[in-house]
């Protein structure tokens, strides 16, 4: 039995050159090389991918954090904003009752002094037209009245002690 070489023919082979074994072993260590080059590029790019997704959670979560102080922050204007319009409808709801309230007592006032004007004259009997205006704050309203020299003067003298009479020559 003789040995058999790597350029000896096996049973029925050809037989391979060294030329041929060394360039199919350059080849071989041509994709060797190339597949550790795109291994190492792949696992760069992973490495980099996780490092971006690394980032990505931790801009995600100092996004949720500012969300959620903005959510309590507007949450509190909010309840700020209803409190001071609850506050503004209870003061203009106070305003126009206290409002009301002075406009129906000056309309008291004035029928008030129309009557007293109206007793006078009728109690005097007198028909000398006189003119007279109560005013107010806001308004002034006019009538027509009868009344006396004398009656006039009386009446006069009666309010010219309240100053806040609204009842004027």
């Amino acid at each position: 039995m003789t040995m058999q070489t790597h350029n000896q023919a096996a049973s029925g082979a050809t037989p391979i050159s060294s030329s041929m074994l060394g360039g199919l072993t350059g080849y071989g260590n041509q994709m060797v090389s190339s597949l550790e080059t795109r291994q190492n590029d792949i696992l760069s790019a992973l490495e980099t991918a996780l490092i971006t997704q690394q980032k990505v959670m931790d801009i995600n979560q100092t996004l949720e954090a500012e969300l959620q102080k903005t959510r309590g922050e507007s949450n509190a204007t909010l309840q700020w904003a209803s409190q001071q319009l609850k506050t503004d409808a209870l003061s203009c709801k106070l305003q126009h009752h206290n409002a009301q309230t002075q406009s129906e007592q000056q309309n008291d006032q004035t029928e008030l002094d129309l009557q007293l004007l109206e007793e006078g004259n009728e109690q005097k009997g007198e028909t000398e037209p006189v003119r007279k205006c109560l005013k107010s704050s806001e308004r002034s309203i006019e009538y027509t009245g009868l009344a006396s020299s004398k009656s006039l003067r009386s009446r006069r003298n009666l309010h010219r002690g309240s100053r806040d009479s609204p009842l004027m020559k």
